[in-house]
């Protein structure tokens, strides 16, 4: 499991400034995530990505600018994400016309996030 670090972990803004924070991936391990996939929040509430920029395969750097006084406190969280890939159907079999089985590549990911496969087709 990654380890997420950030820096500083107690910034002061003041009004009107610019909230600079450090996101930096430790022991990534297998995960498939670099910087590029790194995403903050602030509260319960997910920050736009504008605000995010890359600053090497390990850090992403958080600028948000003419902070207000309702953005004085609180948490800032930073995640990274394996985003899932695109299946790629392999096979899919016709039983008398009533049911179908497919199958793809990748089978599962175990990425986190929640994911829905929806196949669609038709007869031509």
């Amino acid at each position: 499991m990654s380890r997420n670090v950030v820096i500083p972990t107690d910034p002061l803004v003041g009004t009107g400034d610019t909230l600079v924070v450090n996101c930096t991936l430790e022991n990534t391990g297998p995960l498939n995530i670099n910087s590029s996939t790194i995403f903050f929040k602030f509260g319960n509430t997910r920050l736009d990505a504008k605000y995010v920029h890359v600053m090497d395969k390990n850090t992403a750097q958080l600028r948000m600018p003419n902070m207000t006084r309702s953005q004085n406190s609180g948490h800032i969280f930073c995640y990274a994400v394996e985003y899932p890939v695109k299946p790629h159907i392999t096979e899919c079999r016709v039983y008398n016309w009533q049911k179908m089985v497919c199958r793809w590549e990748p089978a599962s990911q175990d990425t986190g996030i929640a994911t829905n496969q929806t196949l669609y087709w038709s007869l031509l």
